[in-house]
């Protein structure tokens, strides 16, 4: 992979370095370039799309946000990390696991050999916009190795409240076929070690994650301080969608309180439809977490026009919106290789989604990052633009191995 150099950042830039908060998970992982958001606790934070995993890197690409829907964009060398990101199962995830107001970087999921699964964590702590420290410290208790077993899908926020970044599993199967009934929690000393939980979650939480369709995203959806966990997408037994956002709240300690209410105005539906991905961000600005929709089909190649939104109430229940999204963002959404990931790339409070790896046409990368700004409004509105991405940024997306996933 070429090296590229930036042009000059200021000193001020390089400092406003952003750290996830709850709910840094935001959309389950996706085959291909690992993009990931972040979102910081500075004012004002800088937003960035970082992606690894592509073939032959030896760099991570880093787009930082102008606020404006433009980016600048870094590609540094970093020891070690992007070769372990390309490593059998290796899933991205982000977050400032060591709390400096940095976005981190950390992977986990991976093989050392076939049928070897690593035996630690590794984590690139941030020393700048797009620079890093990297650790690969021993993870206690086998969770290295359940992050490898089937179906087991990575999520990560701040599941105690102590503004380190964890990492949780879901949707996971034990080797005998039994879907796990637990979720297993490991939570963050700071300083790229890790202290992990496996405990006993309630209402049959651990079997709706391995139902089918089933997608987690993570989120602070009672606006407690602690990150809490969220299923959609799922099918029934009998091949019916869901009619219901099944949540697991935090208690602080590994343990969770598990809601399964129903949510309104097909929501649940829309989220089993052809492409759609589900991302979580706050996205009316009061505190929760929210779910939104993008990328899916309302039948065979038609592209939605909208982005489906359920807020929450803060009690395991939302309320949905669906309204028209503009300047072909659904479209855009539904293109080959698109993915989306989100933050606050405006500042303004309220999460927005961007797009990034996707192809215009067959082979030909997209030279853009088409961003939906949430608007003030909180009823599911948003703006879009759709700016030209420098330095390769859109084709390194689009790279083999690159995946993406997204995080608060």
């Amino acid at each position: 992979m070429t090296i590229l150099r930036s042009s000059a950042m200021s000193m001020t830039q390089l400092l406003l370095a952003a750290a996830c908060i709850a709910g840094c998970s935001g959309s389950p992982v996706e085959e291909g370039a690992q993009g990931v958001t972040t979102e910081a606790s500075q004012a004002p934070p800088a937003k960035i799309i970082a992606l690894s995993g592509g073939v032959g890197w030896n760099t991570i690409p880093v787009a930082l946000s102008s606020d404006d829907g433009s980016f600048t964009v870094t590609n540094n060398v970093v020891l070690d990390f992007p070769a372990y990101a390309q490593q059998q199962g290796a899933k991205l995830l982000a977050g400032d696991f060591n709390h400096d107001g940095k976005p981190d970087l950390a992977l986990t999921g991976g093989f050392s050999s076939p049928g070897v699964p690593w035996g630690s964590v590794p984590v690139a702590l941030a020393t700048g916009i797009g620079t890093f420290s990297v650790t690969n410290s021993p993870v206690p208790n086998n969770f290295a190795t359940f992050a490898t077993q089937s179906g087991a899908k990575p999520i990560t926020g701040d599941f105690n409240g102590d503004k380190f970044t964890d990492i949780a599993l879901t949707g996971g199967f034990q080797p005998s076929g039994a879907p796990w009934g637990s979720v297993p929690v490991a939570f963050s000393n700071g300083n790229g070690t890790f202290n992990v939980q496996n405990l006993p979650v309630p209402n049959n939480f651990g079997t709706l994650a391995t139902q089918s369709g089933a997608k987690p995203v993570t989120g602070d959806f009672n606006g407690d301080g602690r990150s809490d966990i969220a299923l959609t997408g799922g099918f029934q037994p009998s091949g019916v969608p869901w009619g219901s956002v099944p949540v697991a709240f935090s208690n602080g300690d590994g343990t969770f309180n598990v809601q399964n209410l129903a949510v309104p105005n097909d929501f649940g539906t829309f989220a089993t439809q052809s492409g759609a991905k589900p991302v979580s961000g706050d996205f009316d600005g009061d505190g929760r977490g929210d779910i939104a929709l993008t990328g899916g089909f309302q039948s065979p190649g038609v592209p939605w026009s909208s982005v489906p939104v359920a807020y929450s109430n803060g009690d395991g229940s939302f309320r949905v919106t669906n309204a028209a999204v503009p300047n072909n963002f659904g479209t855009f959404a539904t293109q080959s290789g698109a993915k989306p990931v989100f933050g606050d790339f405006n500042h303004d409070g309220r999460s927005d989604i961007a797009l990034t790896g996707g192809f215009s046409s067959p082979g030909v990368p997209w030279g853009s990052v088409p961003v939906a700004f949430a608007t003030a409004s909180g009823n599911g509105t948003f703006t879009v633009t759709n700016t030209a991405v420098p330095n390769n940024f859109g084709t390194f997306a689009t790279q083999s191995g690159a995946q993406a996933v997204g995080t608060l």
